[in-house]
């Protein structure tokens, strides 16, 4: 099968030809159809994401989505031809995070695309608890980001944040995260206010659903004045990069 595989930091990634997998007793084989690239994918490239994570030559692509084309032995549930996306997160089940529902920061955690090979492939082996299933009328190349770009502002709006309707959500960063954060807040029933100092960042927030777009100038006092002064009830930061002096 045809893989790219990165060989070297900040280097373009190289064709290959590689063995295709076989799925081991409890994991299906996905024929990749879609694979995003995420901005932590290009930090891979540039070697700000080193060993022990990633360890090089590498495979990229944790936003993966594909079908089933071979099912290993001891999966139920999951038949030729399925499309799903893949839940990049493979965790052993048994540590005390994980039998605390808190398998996002399992001991003896391993990613597709960062400790593993990733989904920059024709094919990918995982365990059939990654496979998420989905409609076969969904288009795949938009379903691929879903278990990343969209999984992390739904988790931290739904599970950490736990926003209710009523609520004021202030959005730092309308960047792809945030933008899909001003949906899923809107789905919730919240009052969503963005801030961003990109201005077509703001207008993009705006068409996605966001009631108050806010430039960063200003905008702790915008807030405060929007929310009678009682700020908001859950900040969502989604810039992930420190101030410039």
């Amino acid at each position: 099968m045809k893989a790219w595989l990165l060989k070297g930091y900040n280097q373009p990634l190289e064709p290959i030809e590689r063995n295709r997998p076989q799925p081991a007793p409890g994991e299906i084989l996905l024929k990749v159809k879609a694979c995003g690239l995420c901005y932590t994918d290009i930090k891979i490239i540039k070697g700000e994401i080193p060993p022990p994570i990633v360890t090089l030559p590498h495979v990229l692509g944790h936003e993966v989505a594909g079908e089933v084309v071979e099912i290993g032995s001891g999966v139920s549930g999951i038949g030729i031809g399925d499309l799903g996306v893949v839940y990049s997160y493979l965790t052993c089940h048994d540590c005390p995070k994980c039998l605390t529902g808190r398998e996002n920061i399992c001991q003896n955690l391993r990613r597709v695309g960062f400790e593993l090979d990733g989904g920059f492939s024709e094919y990918l082996s995982i365990p059939a608890y990654n496979f998420c299933p989905f409609s076969k009328s969904l288009q795949t190349q938009k379903m691929a980001i879903l278990a990343d770009a969209i999984g992390t502002p739904y988790h931290a709006i739904t599970r950490l944040a736990q926003v209710k309707a009523g609520q004021d959500v202030l959005i730092v960063g309308a960047g792809g995260l945030g933008l899909h954060a001003v949906q899923i807040a809107k789905l919730c029933g919240a009052r969503v206010m963005v801030v961003d100092l990109n201005p077509d960042a703001l207008v993009l927030a705006k068409h996605y659903g966001a009631d108050e777009v806010l430039p960063a100038e200003g905008a702790g006092q915008a807030v405060s004045e929007l929310t009678a002064g009682q700020g908001a009830d859950a900040v969502i930061e989604i810039v992930g990069a420190p101030l410039k002096p």
